[in-house]
Parts: structure tokens; sequence; C-alpha cells
């Protein structure tokens, strides 16, 4: 028994040291590293590879153990194409070998393109409000063998013919004994007024992050299955509030003991035997694209702009307690709050125009321009370009990396070539509807649609969010009637001798000219109402 425990100190002493060690880079030059929480500004011209970078970060931490939220983009379905493999790859692989063929004049020059060859697992989050059908899912999932395959197993009949009690039969499809459920739906309850539903959110919200950690997928939302702007901004908001939380109770660092415990073992499993996955197993990586948009620094916005934007300015100074890191990009970084902009780690920048380059980084440029024209008065000005090109000459490829500090190296920036994300990167002619049968619902569409907006569940029951909309226009409309009766009782006997009463007919046009009443109410409706009022107060 002595023994035992001396074993699990050593190991559990080995653990807290080893554990120092690892999270350095072995390359110095490294700029991610998943063994620790940094913070990521990409900024460059639209069109100039931001998005894909984002995914790339993601998709190394991903790899990594964490657990990775795809919360902001465009709404253009373009977040949920962590799931979507087109072979890219493949396509240009053999388009270079047909390309080298051809006489140096006829080569043309390879584009920067898609190299996707796999794809991830994901939960979509989506409102309470939002139903999409199972079968366009399971469709996707590939959780059916198709007429062929069935046949090619040698089964005459496809499938399984079956009578309902009704009399009605249907023939039910063979179902794939190993099939994937690449994408898995979660609701998610949208916060009411004074988020007095925050425990049904948080709940809804603690699910889909522990999905996402013990199933290896990427959590994802977009803005396309939001009905209202509102609804996503609130979303957004809450979410970024409640994570930290979520994280410190559920995202435990593993130990020794709990690795052993996850692998089925009775003995601790020292520190360097474990999975890089184990050892990043509660690191969380949120990625929000056009980040640009949610912190902009302008003066008048609605009132759910500006909560997101103190939600992100607290997260950003508080994520790296909880092992989170943030990936976001922008477009033109003197429009994002300068104390926003200044948490980050590292500022990473792709093809940008001087017009966008933020004044208080107006040094790096010039930097830059230093370092070119030395080396240009060594070796020529063609290769100095190559070392040190403008911002606004950078290839798709590349990109400059500027770090926190110097590095070990003593580099303050340094020249990067970067590679796409290896799951399909959405472009503009990219159809995330035809490429996945997941459609949604519009007047001339409804036969082929797949997914929609809805007020009541199957059950026939109000979905909660149209519930609390409901109870609100309640409590509105219980206040507006409040309010025209106590007008019609001051104007018709005004408490002030000096003031004189007013026909019950001047009080109405008051009460319409002030948007109180009813859009189907008349003169006549509103009378017999206020007689009803007034004696059943009266009666009270």
């Amino acid at each position: 028994m002595a023994q035992e425990q001396d074993e699990a100190n050593e190991t559990h002493e080995e653990f807290v040291h080893q554990r120092q060690v690892e999270q350095k880079p072995k390359n110095p030059n490294a700029f991610i590293n998943p063994f620790k929480a940094f913070i990521y500004f990409i900024m460059g011209n639209r069109g100039s590879g931001k998005s894909s970078l984002d995914e790339v970060i993601a998709e190394e931490n991903f790899r990594a153990g964490h657990t990775v939220l795809d919360l902001h983009s465009a709404g253009n379905y373009e977040s949920l194409y962590w799931v979507i493999n087109k072979n890219c790859k493949k396509y240009w692989e053999r388009w270079n070998i047909e390309n080298e063929k051809l006489p140096e004049r006829e080569r043309t020059i390879e584009p920067l393109h898609c190299n996707c060859d796999s794809k991830y697992k994901i939960v979509l989050v989506v409102p309470d409000y939002v139903e999409i059908d199972q079968q366009a899912l399971d469709e996707f999932n590939g959780k059916f063998y198709s007429k062929r395959e069935w046949a090619d197993l040698g089964h005459i009949e496809y499938g399984t013919l079956i009578t309902h009690e009704n009399g009605e039969k249907e023939r039910k499809k063979p179902i794939r004994p190993d099939y994937i459920q690449w994408i898995k739906v979660r609701k998610i309850h949208v916060p009411n007024k004074g988020y007095k539903n925050r425990e049904l959110f948080v709940a809804d919200l603690t699910e889909i992050m522990l999905m996402g950690k013990n199933e290896r997928r990427i959590i994802t939302m977009n803005p396309i299955f939001f009905r209202e702007v509102n609804h996503k901004l609130i979303i957004l908001e809450k979410t970024l509030r409640e994570i930290p939380e979520i994280i410190r109770s559920n995202f435990k660092t593993n130990t020794p003991r709990t690795i052993a415990q996850q692998r089925g073992l009775d003995k601790p499993v020292p520190f360097s035997k474990w999975t890089v996955q184990e050892k990043n197993r509660h690191r969380v990586t949120i990625v929000m694209r056009e980040f640009g948009s949610l912190v902009a620094s302008m003066l008048t916005e609605e009132r759910n702009q500006v909560i997101v934007k103190k939600a992100v300015f607290a997260l950003v100074k508080i994520c790296r307690h909880f092992h989170v890191s943030l990936v976001g990009d922008m477009q033109r970084g003197g429009d994002v709050l300068k104390n926003v902009r200044d948490q980050r780690d590292f500022f990473i920048w792709k093809q940008s125009n001087i017009d966008i380059v933020p004044e208080d980084y107006d040094w790096l440029r010039k930097m830059i321009k230093e370092f070119r024209d030395k080396v240009i008065e060594k070796v020529g000005i063609g290769y100095a370009q190559k070392m040190y090109p403008n911002f606004e000459d950078l290839r798709p490829d590349q990109m400059y990396v500027l770090y926190p500090k110097k590095n070990e190296k003593g580099n303050i920036f340094k020249l990067f070539n970067v590679r796409m994300p290896e799951f399909h990167h959405h472009s503009a002619d990219d159809d995330f509807e035809e490429d996945t049968g997941i459609i949604k619902e519009t007047e001339k569409n409804k036969e082929r649609a797949t997914w929609r907006f809805i007020e009541k569940k199957k059950d026939g029951e109000l979905t909660d969010t149209a519930q609390d909309v409901l109870n609100d226009d309640k409590k509105v409309k219980d206040s507006n009637m409040d309010r025209i009766y106590d007008l019609t009782m001051s104007m018709m006997n005004p408490t002030d001798k000096s003031k004189s009463k007013m026909k019950q007919k001047d009080v109405f046009d008051h009460v319409v000219t002030l948007g109180l009443a009813p859009d189907d109410w008349s003169f006549t409706g509103y009378q017999k109402w206020f007689q009803r009022q007034r004696k059943k107060r009266v009666t009270k």
C-alpha cells in the first residue's frame, strides 16, 4: 500500500513539473501552440484569406484536443463547412501533373485553392424555433444504403416493407451499421426578457459544450438559423458570459489518475505517456469570424450590439485564466476598439492596403521597409521584395505574424506561408444547401425545404421562445391598457380645476396618436371597453 502511494506521488510530481516543460513549443518561431491560451487577431483586405486562417488555427488546436466553438460568421452557412469534404486536394494534384506536361509558356500559375481531403463532425446549435427534418440529416450522414449498394450486398428487396395499423404501407430503408452522425443538431433557448430562463440556457450550453468535448465535434452557430438579428446577438452575448463558469466546472485539467480512469486502468498514467489530446482536453478555442463587426469603435449602436461588445471585452481580459484561446479577424484594424486590439498575443497581417492599417501599427510597416532597404543594398531588389514584401503585396498564401514579444531568435515579426484548412473552405461559388440537402424553407421552395422556422412543436405546444414573446406582448398590452384607462379618467375628469374636461372622442384620438390603441380598435369599441373597465374597477 505504501509503495503504491509512493508511486502515485512520484507520478503526480512528474505530472506537475513535466507539464510546464511541455508547454514550450519546439520551434521558437511557432505561433500556434495548443498547450497555451492565445488571442489571435487577423487583419486584411476582403478576400485576403482571413477566414481560412481562422479555420487553420482552430483546426490545429482541435486536432491537439481543444474543444472548438465557431460562434460568429456570415449568414451563408460558411461556419458549417467543417463537415464538408469535396476532395479538392486530389483534384489539384491531378491539375498540377497535367499542368507540368504543358510547354512552359502554356503553364498557368497555380491559384490559392481549397486543399480539402477530410472533414469533421459538428454539433449545429440552433434556436428552439428551428425545425430540421431528421430525414435530411440522415441522408447527409449516410445513414442508409442506396438501392445499388443494397443490391450489391446480394439483397433482392430494398429494405423492409412495413404495414401500419391504419393500413398504410411504408418501406424502411436499410441502415448502415457503421454510419457516422456527421451533423448533430442541438437546440438552445433564446434568453428571454430579464433572462429569467438562465437556468435552461446554461443547461443547454453546458450539454452542447460537453458534447463537443466528449464526441470530438466542432460546435458551430450560423446567423441564417436565427429569425431575428437580436436573437443571434443575445445568444452570443450570454454564451460569452457563461462560458468561463461552464469551463471552470466541467473542463477540469486531467491528472495521472483521471487518465487512468478514462483508459480503464488501475495505476496512474505518467504525463509523459499521455496523448496530446489528453494533455489538452480541458482547453477551448473560440472562433469569431467578422470579429471586427462585434467590437467596432462606433459611437451609436443598438443596445444588443453594445452588450455583445461588453461581453467580448470582458472575455478577452480573462480568457487565458480559463484555458480559452480566441481567434478573430477584422478588415479595418482602426475600426476595432483599441483596448480590445491591445489584448492580443499575435497580430497576423494578411494582404492589407495602407489605408486599413491602424496608425498605432504604422511602425511595423516602416520597419519592414527598413529591413527591405538593407537587403536591397546587399543582394538587390528582387530578393529583398521576396523577403520583406509590403503589406499590400502579400500573396494570398502569405502573412506577417507579429509576436507579443521577441522570440528566442530575437524576432518581433516573421513572414510565413500559410496552408489552407484540410476540410472544405467555403467559397463564393459554394452552395451549402445543394451540398447537403439541408434547405431553408421559403415561399417558393416549400416542397424541397428541409428546415424552417416554427411557432409550434409537433405536439401543438408553442415553442418556449414563442411563448416568451406572447407573455411579453401580453405584459406590454396590459400595461398599455392600464395607461389608456388612466389617461381617459384624468382627461375626462381632470383633478386640476383650471383644465377643461375633454370629450371621450378627443381622448380616443389622443390615445391613437400615442400609439397605445390596438390596431383593430374603433371609437365604439374603445367606449365599450372603457365602460366595462370602469364597472370592474368600481366593483373592486
